[in-house]
């Protein structure tokens, strides 16, 4: 993203999921349902999937890749096309079951 503009709930792009086999989650528009906490200016973004129940608890981690012009995020007025590089956060547990990166 630009620096200027907000992720939109189309916007899966930004996000690819891996599971603990170090595959990546496939599927498109089927499993990668939208993004959801956006416009609120916290970087804080909820990435929804529509999984099967034998998929999620593989879940692992979550990549942002960083491909320049693509999907290459930039903090608010940040230089756009600056070099940057790809984001891995590990997926946590929480009590409830559900997933927290």
């Amino acid at each position: 993203l630009d620096g200027v503009n907000e992720l939109t709930p189309q916007d899966t792009h930004f996000f690819k999921v891996f599971l603990d086999d170090s595959s990546e989650l496939s599927g498109g528009g089927d499993v990668y349902v939208g993004v959801a906490d956006i416009g609120d200016g916290d970087n804080f973004h909820d990435l929804c999937l529509n999984l099967p129940a034998s998929v999620e608890p593989h879940i692992h981690s979550i990549r942002t890749p960083c491909e320049i012009g693509k999907t290459a995020f930039y903090p608010p007025k940040g230089i756009y096309g600056a070099p940057c590089a790809d984001v891995v956060v590990p997926v946590q547990r929480t009590v409830y079951g559900s997933l927290l990166s």
